[in-house]
C-alpha cells in the first residue's frame, strides 16, 4: 500500500515538473533547452511537432497524469479507511 503512495506521489511530482517546463516553453519558445537526450523539452515521444502545438500537448498530458496519479492516491486511502473500519 505505501508502495502505491510513493508512486502516485512521484508521479505527481513528474506531471507537475513536465508542466511547468511545458508551460515555460509555450511562453517563451525561443528560450527551450536542449535535455541530455538532444531533443528540445519538452517532446511527445519521438514526433517533432511544431510550434505551441507540443507544448500544449505536453501539458495535456501532465494534466492527465496528474489525474491518474491523483485517482490511485484516492483508491488507497479510500482502501485505507476501509481496513481501519474492519479492524475497528
Amino acid at each position: 500500500m505505501i508502495d502505491a503512495l510513493t508512486i502516485a506521489r512521484n508521479g505527481m511530482l513528474s506531471a507537475s515538473a513536465k508542466l511547468g517546463v511545458a508551460a515555460e516553453a509555450i511562453a517563451a519558445p525561443e528560450a527551450a533547452t536542449v535535455t541530455e537526450q538532444g531533443f528540445s523539452s519538452p517532446r511527445i515521444g519521438y514526433l517533432p511537432l511544431p510550434g505551441d502545438i507540443e507544448g500544449l500537448t505536453s501539458m495535456m498530458e501532465a494534466e492527465f497524469a496528474f489525474k491518474a496519479n491523483a485517482a490511485v492516491l484516492k483508491t488507497a486511502a479510500d482502501m485505507i479507511t476501509a481496513l481501519y473500519k474492519a479492524i475497528d
